[in-house]
């Protein structure tokens, strides 16, 4: 029936193995496909055989393609039925569009997808073709850690053109209207952006403002469609007079779109959308989209009152757009591995991660220390911004040093200073303080510049000079001297001899009598 078909497909609006909620009533056929719901590799128990671990692997992937498949029919014939409707003149929701636009395109990536899969042990090229083509993959057979980190990564690559558009308006802002700094700063650094704040800017992004897309230098325009989403390889080869109204036609055409589904949105309300439906509803207009629920629908609202208003040009919306919480707040919502993904450190080396995190949280408290000056300076902001990187660095560089001392104290034992002179005579001959610096920094998986700073803290030689045994040893000693924490002082203990031959020792507000023993 219709209505079994319409709650059917508010559950699988995702398109991905999603439990569905207890206030939405789902069709019998995808509550069994929802509640078999592919969870990747199953946890590895120690005990098992290197045959029954590959074993179980292999039982995983196919379950994941079955019910990647299932759901792919399941959607096929939804849509097939909404563009029946379609052609009967019948109006669709906004959730009918979403699907039957999803799963054409899910046909259409289905052909070279499926060559994967018939062509024997093609499927060991489908991660390096996944790669280079991400949306290789149809919806389906998504899961939904690999939708978040390819939201990740999609946020990374437009994170330079969104600084440069940034970098542009806070010159021309602070150049020509210096009292608008304020909201200029929220933008750059991540605060709360409220609706007010948007629309103080809007004169500045009209068809004739500095920030209107026919005003904007080419690439200023460039990165402007970077950011949203529309920017083609082949402009970058094209003569600006050709490319240029190329992209300022793709621009319009974006925001038509974006203000067609706005339109839908306040026709059929925000309030019963899914957490699923409201990430991607920001995700598509370039806010952020890892908040609560309550977050996401608030910044969502005030787009929607932003965008209807005719006094206010949809240009306004892309250069600051409305936040409904800090940047630090939103971090804190993220778990340790999207936290890391989103800043790009997920590859380092868990100590330098740390570091890095440490340093950022530092960063970011100092920046959200309220200042005692209220007036707006350029200079002074300036000047600011370059003290928090200094003290970024110390601190990152102090943070490194302490961590690679205290890995030098723990791997420099007897038996690893012997293996390591050994190897290096198999090689070199004779031990020299560079390859010993080498050697180690290798070991413990640090570079060695940093290993170096070490050894001359420790005035130890360096280059071409000879090193032997127990100098690595003095060094490992005086590292573990350093890494060891220090002790608490004792009270400072005095002693003095009374007339009758006993010693009174005092301890701060303590004296004890002691009897002199002959």
């Amino acid at each position: 029936s219709t209505t079994a078909m319409m709650s059917c497909h508010q559950s699988t609006v995702s398109h991905r193995y999603t439990t569905p909620t207890s206030a939405t009533t789902t069709f019998p056929i995808y509550n069994l496909v929802s509640q078999r719901r592919y969870h990747g590799t199953a946890e590895a128990n120690p005990n098992d055989s290197t045959l029954v671990r590959y074993a179980k692997m292999g039982w995983e992937g196919l379950r994941h393609i079955y019910h990647g498949f299932r759901l792919f029919f399941f959607n096929t014939r939804l849509a097939w039925k909404y563009s029946q409707r379609l052609k009967q003149g019948v109006a669709l929701t906004r959730r009918e569009r979403v699907l039957l636009e999803r799963a054409t395109g899910d046909l259409l990536r289905l052909v070279p997808f499926s060559l994967f899969l018939i062509i024997p042990f093609a499927e060991f090229l489908l991660p390096v073709a996944l790669k280079m083509f991400p949306e290789l993959i149809p919806s389906t057979f998504e899961t939904d850690a690999q939708g978040r980190s390819k939201a990740f990564q999609s946020a990374r690559a437009r994170k330079q053109a969104r600084k440069r558009m940034l970098e542009h308006m806070t010159t021309q802002v602070l150049g020509k209207f210096p009292e608008y700094g304020d909201i200029v700063r929220r933008a750059s650094c991540g605060d709360p952006v409220r609706k007010e704040h948007v629309k103080a800017i809007a004169p500045m992004c009209t068809k004739d403002g500095f920030l209107g897309i026919n005003r904007v230098p080419f690439d200023v325009l460039c990165d402007l469609a970077k950011y949203v989403g529309v920017y083609r390889p082949y402009y970058a080869i094209m003569p600006k007079s050709i490319s240029a109204p190329r992209i300022r036609t793709a621009l319009l055409a974006h925001y038509r779109t974006l203000r067609q589904d706005d339109q839908l949105l306040r026709n059929e309300g925000v309030s019963d959308l899914s957490h699923d439906e409201l990430m991607k509803a920001n995700l598509a207009r370039g806010m952020r989209w890892t908040e609560s629920d309550d977050a996401l629908l608030q910044q969502l609202e005030w787009w929607l009152d932003i965008g209807q208003d005719p006094k206010i040009p949809y240009n306004t919306l892309f250069w600051i757009k409305p936040t409904a919480n800090s940047l630090r707040k939103t971090m804190l919502h993220l778990t340790v591995e999207s936290r890391r993904d989103l800043l790009g450190i997920s590859n380092l080396p868990e100590s330098v991660r740390e570091s890095l995190e440490r340093v950022v949280d530092q960063v970011s408290q100092q920046r959200e220390t309220p200042s005692t000056s209220t007036a707006f300076d350029a200079d002074a902001i300036a000047e600011a911004v370059t003290k928090q990187k200094q003290a970024a660095q110390a601190a990152g560089d102090e943070l490194e040093e302490a961590d690679v001392v205290q890995n030098i104290a723990a791997h420099l034992t007897e038996d690893a200073i012997a293996d390591l002179f050994k190897e290096i005579e198999a090689v070199h001959g004779k031990v020299r303080v560079s390859e010993v610096i080498e050697y180690l920094a290798t070991d413990i998986h640090y570079s060695s510049h940093v290993v170096s700073n070490v050894f001359d803290a420790l005035d130890m030689p360096s280059g071409s000079a000879l090193m032997t045994p127990s100098m690595l040893r003095s060094v490992a000693a005086r590292c573990r001297v350093k890494s060891a924490p220090k002790a608490k002082p004792t009270p400072a203990a005095s002693s003095a001899t009374k007339k009758d031959g006993s010693k009174s020792v005092s301890y701060t507000h303590l004296t004890l009598p002691t009897k002199r023993i002959v």
